[in-house]
C-alpha cells in the first residue's frame, strides 16, 4: 500500500513540476507580447501621431537573442483606408523595455523565389 503511494505521489509531483514549466513559458510569452504591443503603442504615437492603430500583432518570443521582440503594426490615419501601411518593429523585451529602450523599425528584405 506504502509503494502504490509513494508512486502516486511522485507521478503528481513529475505532473506539476512539467506543467509549472510549460505554464510559466506560456505565461512569460504572453507577458513579453503584452510589453512588446505596449511599447509598439507608444512609438506609434510617438513618431506617427497622425496615424491611428488598426492592427497588431507582437510575438511573444526573442527567436534569434537580440532582446527585441517582432511586432507589425497596422496603421493609418483617419478613416481613410488608402493612407494605410505596416509598420515591422522590433520592440524591447519585457526586462529590456525597463531600461529605456524603444521599438525601432526593421527593414523587411522581400525573398526572390
Amino acid at each position: 500500500m506504502k509503494k502504490i503511494i509513494y508512486i502516486v505521489g511522485l507521478i503528481l509531483v513529475i505532473v506539476i513540476l512539467v506543467g509549472g514549466y510549460f505554464g510559466q513559458i506560456l505565461i512569460r510569452k504572453n507577458i513579453e507580447s503584452a510589453r512588446a504591443v505596449t511599447m509598439s503603442e507608444k512609438y506609434v504615437a510617438n513618431l506617427y501621431s497622425e496615424y491611428k492603430v488598426i492592427g497588431k500583432n507582437c510575438q511573444g518570443e526573442d527567436t534569434n537573442s537580440d532582446t527585441y521582440i517582432s511586432c507589425d503594426i497596422r496603421i493609418q490615419k483617419g478613416d481613410d483606408s488608402t493612407t494605410g501601411k505596416v509598420l515591422n518593429l522590433s520592440c524591447p523585451t519585457l526586462w529590456k523595455s525597463f531600461t529605456g529602450s524603444t521599438c525601432k523599425e526593421r527593414l523587411v528584405i522581400p525573398t526572390q523565389n
